[in-house]
């Protein structure tokens, strides 16, 4: 109601509308009034909203500016019980900003795209299908009214996926996601991302089990390969980035373990990890001269096939060691130490020697070994042979004292120390000019103190020395300082 120096008029304008009805109401949508500085004065949310059989609604709605600009929204929420639920919510904007007459008039077209899909985990026992599509133009937020946390919002993320899985073993699921940057403009794109694996199964095991099993029916293997394509993209016409800007290739992992027990006490673990990765792009790079006549190096793309392939082996030999030091007086009953010793040695062997290229750089006068595959989606394989020993002690440190709860005389278990772990390991192939054989000693714990302080604690001990210029060389401490190790963190 207005008011004119305190005194009540007659002129009166609805402030809300309330409805008196249960349930769902078709019916207008009041709009927001206000003023822009760059858009003029404007309604906002005027339009009209429905609603079908409790299931769907539906609001349209429009955005009016007395400069010339408008937008229009349209928003719809469903829901099917034991099904799915979900929203959709889109918006185009025309904005006008300027003189119509003048250089700097500018108008501008926007989108905004918003999906969200859930589905219900009763929908299916395999399949799965959802949604999260959060799509804008880079000058949305810029050129419309928006919240402010909407505004200073500059990173968006989509992603659509679907997956299923079949006689237990089997899984696919195929995604794609969208990455954007309102601010850099730069979006980085996979479409698709298709994962398919085959869960872990046992191909020398009979498939009835009389007595104990073999040693050779505990090797397990399973298998997963991923199809991917990757694209970064800028302001630039789409035309003018595809296929130039895409990554596209094909991963495949085979890991294949098997557990052996030795003397009852020991267990021997062996793993063979192989992968295979498919590109279908790389760079050749090869001498050439500028217009100057300068010799340059060139980068030729070329699309083309490329196999690199990667095959490590893990061997791991354990065991534990318990001791047990019981009290017979005080508080304190008993201590147990858990001890775990620990060898284990990974070998990685150069099998990508055919696909390495080299060229002559006469300037420094050496050989300049590349990947035609660096800088792509699975980078530069693995070029030297690798070897390396690692031995490690695992502590557990427990007590068992008097339960002043229990009436009855019991006891509880207090955890002193949760973890303390000493390793160090050595390499057999490491270039001591560049990699040092031997690697620092380390030790690392961890405990927890009446259930609310957790301590985590780590220490490093190099064997070797610091030379002159303030980095390491291969000079032992014993042979330099008569000591084992030095603090290094």
């Amino acid at each position: 109601q207005l008011h004119i120096a305190d005194v009540p008029t007659p002129l009166v304008a609805p402030f809300s509308m309330i409805p008196n009805q249960k349930g769902h109401k078709n019916g207008i949508l009041i709009p927001t009034y206000g003023e822009s500085a760059d858009l003029g004065f404007y309604f906002q949310g005027i339009g009209f909203y429905a609603a079908f059989y409790d299931m769907v609604d539906f609001a349209i709605t429009g955005d009016i500016y007395t400069r010339g600009s408008f937008a229009i929204n349209a928003k719809s929420n469903y829901i099917k019980r034991y099904k799915f639920s979900g929203y959709v919510d889109a918006s185009y904007s025309n904005t006008r900003s300027g003189e119509r007459t003048t250089p700097s008039f500018v108008q501008k077209n926007d989108f905004k795209l918003t999906w969200k899909h859930t589905q219900d985990a009763k929908a299916h026992p395999r399949n799965r299908f959802s949604a999260d599509v959060n799509f804008i133009t880079n000058s949305f937020n810029e050129r419309n009214i928006v919240e402010v946390d909407q505004y200073v919002n500059t990173n968006f993320t989509s992603a659509i996926s679907f997956s299923t899985s079949w006689r237990n073993n089997f899984s696919l699921g195929v995604n794609a996601d969208l990455s954007q940057n309102v601010q850099t403009k730069v979006m980085q794109l996979t479409l698709p991302n298709i994962n398919f694996n085959i869960s872990q199964f046992y191909p020398l095991r009979r498939r009835e089990v009389i007595g104990k099993l073999r040693w050779y029916e505990n090797i397990s293997m399973s298998y997963n390969a991923i199809i991917t394509n990757r694209m970064s993209l800028d302001t630039t016409p789409l035309n003018q980035q595809i296929p130039d800007k895409m990554a596209s290739g094909i991963s495949h992992a085979i890991p294949i373990s098997s557990t052996i027990k030795i003397l009852k006490h020991l267990d021997w673990n062996n793993t063979i990890n192989m992968n295979e990765y498919w590109q279908f792009k790389g760079v050749h790079r090869q001498w050439k001269r500028d217009t100057s006549g300068n010799a340059i190096i060139v980068r030729d793309t070329a699309y083309d096939f490329f196999a690199t392939h990667d095959l490590g082996y893990t061997s791991t030999l354990r065991t534990t060691l318990y001791g047990m030091y019981s009290l017979k007086k005080g508080k304190v009953k008993a201590f147990r130490h858990e001890f775990v010793p620990a060898l284990s040695f990974n070998y990685r062997p150069a099998i990508n020697a055919k696909h390495f290229e080299s060229y002559y750089d006469s300037i420094n006068k050496k050989e300049i070994v590349y990947s035609p595959t660096e800088g792509f989606l699975y980078g530069r394989p693995l070029e030297k042979q690798s070897a390396i020993l690692t031995l490690s002690f695992s502590n557990k440190l427990e007590m068992k004292v008097s339960d002043r709860k229990d009436s009855l005389g019991g006891t509880k278990k207090i955890t002193l120390i949760e973890n303390l772990t000493v390793s160090s390991s050595y390499n057999f192939t490491a270039d001591d000019s560049i990699i040092f054989r031997w690697q620092p000693l380390t030790i690392s714990g961890r405990t927890t103190i009446l259930k609310a302080l957790y301590i985590n604690f780590s220490a490093g001990l190099d064997p070797y020395i610091i030379g002159s210029q303030g980095r390491k060389v291969d000079t032992f401490e014993i042979n330099a300082n008569k000591r084992l190790f030095r603090f290094s963190n």
